[in-house]
Formats: structure tokens, sequence, C-alpha cells
């Protein structure tokens, strides 16, 4: 899904080097108490990277909580940063909003038969 959503952003990048190079999606992976985030990204040649955070853990009892959930918060900041910078590199040089372009890509790609 990851891949899907970082081709979508290519097309609406024209293909464009530059811009492919400074994206990255995100995919953020709940289970019960614990937290991982993936990153993609297309660093080099024709090959995309995945990277992933370290496996967080918030602990059931209070005593713990305060210790472990920061480093959650501080991950869900840093996925939202990646997001911002994406949109920030899809902005640059556009007048086209890169949001509503992918929404109506999305939709076409939905309503035409398969």
């Amino acid at each position: 899904m990851m891949k899907d959503q970082f081709d979508n952003l290519c097309t609406l990048a024209e293909s464009k080097e530059s811009k492919i190079r400074s994206l990255k999606t995100i995919g953020l992976i709940h289970a019960g108490l614990f937290m991982l985030l993936l990153r993609l990204d297309f660093l080099a040649g024709y090959i995309c990277g995945i990277s992933r955070s370290k496996m967080l853990t918030v602990l059931s009892t209070i005593n713990e909580f305060g210790k472990k959930v920061l480093p959650m918060i501080v991950l869900a900041w840093k996925a939202k940063k990646i997001i911002s910078n994406s949109i920030e590199v899809m902005d640059k040089n556009d007048n086209k909003d890169p949001l509503e372009s992918l929404q109506k890509s999305c939709e076409n790609a939905c309503l035409s038969p398969s």
C-alpha cells in the first residue's frame, strides 16, 4: 500500500526526479499496545527503501506509563513531520493543490472500470 501511495505521488510530481527523491510515505503499525513506524523512500536508482523504527510498547500499568508514552508521542510527531515535508515538496513551484489532485486521481481510479 505504501508503494501504491508513493507511485501516486510520483505521478502527481510528473516524474520530476528532484521531487521524487525528496518524497517519503509512511505506514504506522498498531498492535495492541505496540507501535511501529515504516518509512518508504526512493533515494537512488530504481529501488525503494523501507526503514522501520524500533517497536515501542506502552505498558498497561500506570507506573510505567509515563516513561513509555513519550517515545510514542515523538514517533507520531515524526510521522506528521514526514508527511508535511512531502506536502511541501509537492507544493514547491506548483500552483495546484497536491492533496486535491491526489484525491481526484484516486477517485478516477476507483470509478474507472477494471
